[in-house]
């Protein structure tokens, strides 16, 4: 399990709220997923999954219906147009990757950078992941702050102790590390993951267990498998911070810090 970790340029206005990639992607803003983990054929089957609403398992095993060829052909078109960049290298150092950012955001304006796997950064080096996990997230700061973009990078959790296993911070590895030097973290829990029939099946939780500059709390969301996707719930996003709960307008959070 791997959970989003974003570390934001200093020097940009507060975050209001996590986005996935898919939300500036469909306004036009260049992304850049770099797959070191998942690799390129997870991506590039789940996005046209998500996308199209096909289910996953009809694109496995091509049992695709006739109208679902249909949406999948039209989602295809709109994301091959879409300024979508997905990398996934067989080795790839934290040198090279800041190298290909640099010249990306130069050509196109990047805008995100969203690295899943940020521990092969190493293994590409010959170094050794334990205890450089922090390393490798203050470089991944140091390239948001240089090239003014938001980074969100995964991380590595370890077996949750918690009754309902929730993840917590300290179940982070190297969770020092990544709590000093993350402006966000968050957590994604689903208990149907690992409790069957059970009346909010389907629903996740994410929760934003640090914001360096606003609220933290948590936010349900639906969780759509067999799309390979995460959406609103039915009745509307809702974000609990320090359990009062507040609307979210147009799915987006306000957690600015307010004055005095």
């Amino acid at each position: 399990m791997r959970d989003p970790v974003r570390i934001s340029p200093g020097t940009t206005p507060p975050p209001r709220w996590w986005a996935p990639p898919a939300r500036p992607v469909r306004r036009g803003r260049c992304v850049w997923l770099c797959a070191l983990e998942g690799g390129r054929d997870a991506v590039t089957t789940r996005v046209p999954a998500a996308e199209s609403s096909v289910p996953l398992r009809h694109l496995h095993t091509g049992s695709t219906t006739e109208r679902e060829e249909q949406r999948l052909a039209r989602a295809v078109v709109d994301i091959d147009a879409a300024p979508l960049r997905v990398f996934a290298p067989v080795a790839l150092t934290l040198r090279e990757l800041a190298v290909q950012a640099r010249r990306l955001h130069g050509e196109q304006a990047l805008r995100l950078l969203a690295v899943d796997g940020p521990d092969e950064l190493l293994l590409a080096a010959g170094r050794p992941r334990a205890g450089e996990g922090a390393e490798v997230l203050r470089a991944l700061r140091r390239l948001a702050r240089g090239l003014q973009i938001p980074v969100v990078a995964t991380a590595a959790l370890d077996q949750s102790r918690a009754p309902d296993r929730r993840p917590a911070p300290t179940d982070l590895r190297e969770s020092d590390g990544v709590l000093r030097t993350a402006d966000l973290v968050l957590l994604l829990h689903r208990t149907d993951a690992y409790r069957q029939r059970i009346p909010l099946a389907g629903e996740a939780e994410l929760t934003l267990a640090k914001h360096r500059r606003g609220l933290t709390g948590r936010l349900v969301i639906a969780h759509q498998g067999h799309r390979g996707r995460f959406v609103d719930v039915p009745d509307g996003p809702r974000f609990s911070a320090h359990g009062a709960e507040e609307a979210i307008e147009d799915g987006v959070a306000d957690t600015t810090p307010k004055d005095g």
